[in-house]
């Protein structure tokens, strides 16, 4: 047999074509969109000036216009450096980490061949499309219209139902397929010298497909008050493997390559009502942690994936999961993001609600990957002590030496060092503040990591109220603040309006909101801590400040918050 499909598609999900073109080539950057994947340069394969030779990323696919060579990242190594088939898939594997299947399975001159499985997969399809249409399937219809999905919403993601009888195992040992290729294709369980049985029972049923667009699984969602598992995906197949594979992963290839923002959810339905809010390139895994195969799939087709998680605590340790997969594989230029969503929230919750349109706000101002990092290490536990700040420093320095990119390496190490530079400068002017004592009353330091910082959202307020001259600095957080209270949003409200002179009296309702924030002792302790300290300082809080606003668990809304920056 020859080397599995599954193992060729992981190469190339793992290394785009164009980055193991660039040795041999010089891109035409006037002609080329690397954004898209678009590639062009003089060929490689005979000699010309013109950029004729087109490298298409999305396709995973190279044309000269001039002399006609042509093929995949396998192809490239066998006519550019004249290696067989298995020495290009051994040089690429290697390239990537990957371990070659053993030699002796290997038979380059035999095909493969798994239409068996397609075949018995798209009857499956037809089988389960069939019996959401009769009565028995009339409870999976109406969860699905009263989840949104319309019978044209169902039709075109070919949504199905497995009742418990008539068997899909009967149906088909009717028509006289053994058993054997039923369980091949994940269809049917066979277990302790028991007969036969489906896989799938009185369940949604959700076709999952290649990146060809074939089908090669399902997925089953229980009806509401069943006592079993929620979700359920088929099983690894000779054509399955869910640690490789992403819920719509094709059409969602596809989108991206048309400027959509490619987003990760966390389940189908999910997917799909996303896709049906014009959210056109989304997709999903498949009931596991993000695997790393998966991450550079994405990295494959888009620059910046965006992960749409769950704001709450559970949401943020999935994205911190993300984070440690994703820490090895960022390249210049390609990158994880983050949207994280209303405590409580996901994405079919805000669609469902009428708020696709702020989804796309928070999508439109996801988080970079290091801001989440940056959250993570410093939420752990106050850094008040220089031995805590050393700690920290070190777990930093662990977590850039997992990054294989020797640029992006540099560059975080950098920014983080900046960052850990700041805080250190305030735990020394903590420590000198009680050294020296102070005229005025005692004031706790603030440092948004430091110690547990006041409602972030009355302290962003409180600092602009109190220091008129930051304002012009945060007007468009300002404007882009959803508040939380009738009196914050009162608050914002007057923080736009045009900044006084100097000399003109200060309005009533700004002493009345100045009254407040001093009967608050700990939020006027850090304002007044931050208005008097000398730049950057009270931009870095603020903007941490406003960090926290979108991914601090402790801070629970209940309200979507966009920030500016």
């Amino acid at each position: 047999m020859t080397i599995s499909p599954s193992f060729l598609d992981e190469l190339r999900n793992r290394v785009s074509l164009s980055s193991l073109i660039a040795p041999h080539v010089t891109w035409d950057m006037r002609k080329s969109n690397m954004a898209k994947g678009d590639w062009w340069a003089p060929c490689p394969f005979h000699q010309e000036k013109s950029a004729s030779f087109h490298v298409d990323d999305q396709k995973g696919f190279f044309y000269c216009f001039g002399c006609h060579a042509k093929g995949d990242l396998f192809r490239f190594l066998q006519d550019r450096e004249g290696k067989s088939f298995i020495e290009a898939v051994e040089a690429i594997a290697h390239l990537v980490g990957a371990t070659m299947p053993d030699r002796g399975n290997i038979d380059a001159t035999k095909p493969e061949t798994h239409a068996h499985l397609y075949a018995l997969l798209d009857a499956a399809l037809t089988f389960y499309r069939e019996k959401l249409a009769t009565a028995q399937g009339s409870a999976a219809r109406d969860y699905l219209v009263d989840r949104g999905f319309s019978e044209d919403v169902q039709t075109r993601w070919g949504l199905g139902y497995a009742p418990r009888f008539p068997t899909l195992v009967g149906h088909f040992v009717g028509s006289g397929v053994p058993i054997q290729h039923l369980v091949d294709a994940g269809l049917a369980i066979v277990e302790d010298g028991k007969p036969a049985r489906d896989r799938f029972r009185e369940r949604i049923i959700i076709p999952i497909r290649d990146h060809r667009g074939r089908v090669i699984s399902f997925g089953g969602r229980a009806l509401p008050g069943a006592t079993s598992a929620k979700y359920i995906n088929g099983p690894q197949t000779a054509i399955f493997d869910k640690g490789r594979t992403l819920f719509n992963y094709a059409a969602a290839r596809s989108a991206a390559a048309q400027g959509h923002p490619l987003i990760v959810t966390e389940g189908y339905l999910d997917v799909i009502s996303m896709v049906e809010a014009r959210f056109a390139s989304t997709v999903a895994p498949l009931g596991t942690a993000v695997t790393a195969p998966q991450v550079a799939a994405l990295l494959k087709i888009t620059n910046e994936p965006v992960f749409a998680m769950d704001g709450d605590p559970a949401g943020l340790r999935s994205a911190y999961r993300v984070i440690e997969t994703s820490l090895p594989l960022l390249t210049a230029g390609k990158g994880i993001r983050f949207a994280l969503l209303p405590d409580g929230q996901d994405p079919d919750d805000m669609i469902h609600a009428g708020q696709a349109e702020t989804l796309r706000a928070i999508i439109n101002q996801s988080t970079p990957m290091i801001d989440l990092l940056w959250a993570r290490e410093t939420d752990r536990s106050s850094i008040d002590s220089p031995e805590r700040l050393a700690a920290l420093e070190k777990r930093l320095t662990a977590i850039t030496g997992r990054i294989a990119d020797t640029s992006i390496r540099a560059i975080y190490t950098e920014m983080l060092a900046n960052r850990l530079a700041v805080m250190q400068s305030r735990l020394k002017s903590s420590f000198a503040q009680h050294q020296t004592g102070s005229p005025r009353r005692t004031v706790r330091k603030l440092d948004p990591r430091l110690v547990p910082m006041p409602n972030p959202e009355d302290l962003v307020l409180a600092v602009l109220l109190r220091a008129p001259a930051l304002r012009a600095a945060y007007l468009r957080d300002l404007e882009a603040l959803v508040t939380s209270t009738p009196r914050n949003h009162a608050l914002r409200d007057m923080l736009l309006l045009p900044v006084p002179h100097d000399d003109a009296p200060i309005a009533p309702e700004f002493e009345e909101a100045i009254a407040d924030i001093r009967a608050d002792q700990d939020l006027d302790d850090a304002v007044t801590q931050l208005i008097e300290a000398p730049p950057p300082a009270p931009h870095f809080a603020l903007a941490e400040a406003l960090f926290r606003l979108r991914v601090i668990e402790t801070v629970n809304l209940g309200l979507p918050v966009h920030l500016g920056h």
